[in-house]
């Protein structure tokens, strides 16, 4: 039953991590008279990696300073830690209601417990409840890309990339090939990802690690030694060459590079006799690797905001003619010979026509990104291996001339 301190929002953000936040943020620089209201099930949060934000992910459309300021704090690498925090300022200033060990079991229950919101919006995650209870969990696309492995930890100061060359001398070295990822410096404390490409079997043998329980150098050593031997090599150059000092031990988790697509992201019903809009926003809509999907799950928050303002304000409609003039009916009659098909006339459903638009275009780009690493992944290795048997050949050359000469001596 409600009393006066039950929350009464007109939306429902199921998530409260950096897509969902940019979205409540939107909804209220767009319209401040809406009260929004975020689930979240915890209070800090979880991942800890480095991203790479891109501008246009940012641009919003919206006059803003604090928009300004989100963009040009945020762009370019950076902690996940560092964006939700940011967002998560901005939203508390602008009065978003977020609620914390709120972990959401039974979404048919939210209409009923929060009779006043109109629109309840799944920005869960890859695994969100919203899209598994009311879309049926249904995907369009779910592929794997490739597997890689997540090495994150922070030093003290400024370090920064090996140069290529040393690169693939260490990649020589190890068994692996290896990415870096180095954040900006925030408070004297840089953030450091190294990205491992693993085959399926390493992968398995990584099965029990999680981000939330990652290994650690000891623990990796006997989960999978070949791994472990890889990054021993590749921490150790860091401390040696780059002189970095550790604020924390490494922690390393496997991540699978999916592919995913939510068959639908809208759907509209009755509870009550009032109309609820459901709708997926970010990871809970659709997921991609290479960075793209914060950035996309971005660009999506915009969109999305920008329909819900519009579906809840429609524009006044023109004055219909009475008498269509002669231009009027040769224009209909040309677009109906042509078969021109009109944007969607619902917000929602231009929202819909809008992510599968993105979603398609961007499936095509992560092909391109996974053949072109894929093909970096052989050439390294190929390398790798001509090396090792040229030092083979040297070896044995090198062993034969020593034998050759202790004979020489003897007789």
């Amino acid at each position: 039953s409600e009393t006066k301190d039950t929350p009464r929002p007109d939306v429902v953000i199921v998530g409260a991590g950096p897509v969902g936040l940019f979205t409540a943020i939107q909804l209220k620089l767009r319209d401040p008279s809406l009260n929004i209201l975020m689930l979240e099930k915890y209070k800090e949060y979880k991942r800890q990696h480095v991203l790479k934000i891109e501008a246009a992910s940012l641009d919003t459309g919206i006059e803003d300073q604090r928009i300004q300021d989100l963009k040009k704090n945020l762009t370019g690498k950076t902690p996940t830690n560092r964006i939700e925090n940011a967002f998560k300022s901005l939203a508390g200033e602008l009065g978003v209601t977020i609620l914390y060990g709120e972990h959401v079991t039974d979404v048919e229950a939210l209409p009923k417990r929060f009779p006043s919101a109109r629109y309840i919006i799944g920005a869960g995650g890859r695994r969100s409840i919203v899209r598994a209870q009311k879309f049926g969990d249904a995907l369009l696309v779910n592929h794997n890309v490739m597997k890689v492995v997540f090495c994150k930890y922070r030093c003290k100061g400024k370090t920064e990339r090996f140069g290529w060359m040393r690169s693939i001398s260490l990649m020589h070295e190890a068994d692996h090939t290896i990415n870096e990822l180095i954040g900006r410096p925030k408070d004297g404390v840089t953030a450091v990802t190294l990205q491992i490409f693993v085959s399926g079997n390493e992968y398995k043998q990584l099965g029990g690690f999680t981000f939330k329980n990652p290994a650690t150098p000891e623990t990796l050593r006997k989960a999978c030694p070949t791994l472990s031997k890889s990054l021993d090599v590749w921490l150790r150059a860091r401390i040696d060459e780059m002189k970095e000092e550790r604020l924390d031990e490494p922690k390393i988790n496997p991540v699978p590079l999916d592919v995913y697509q939510a068959a639908k992201v809208v759907k509209r019903e009755s509870v009550e006799g009032k109309q609820v809009t459901w709708a997926l926003v970010g990871d809970a809509a659709f997921g991609l690797p290479f960075f793209r999907a914060l950035n996309d799950g971005l660009k999506s928050a915009t969109k999305l905001s920008q329909s819900i303002v519009k579906d809840l304000h429609p524009p006044d409609p023109e004055p219909r003619q009475t008498t269509p003039s002669k231009k009027s009916k040769t224009m209909s009659s040309i677009k109906s010979s042509l078969s021109v098909s009109s944007a969607p006339s619902d917000p929602m459903q231009a929202y819909e026509a809008f992510f599968k638009r993105m979603a398609w275009w961007e499936r095509q780009l992560v092909g391109s990104k996974a053949t072109s690493i894929n093909a970096g992944v052989s050439s390294v290795a190929a390398s790798r291996k001509v090396k090792r048997s040229r030092v083979r050949v040297a070896r044995k050359v090198a062993s034969g001339s020593t034998s050759s000469m202790s004979g020489c001596a003897v007789s």
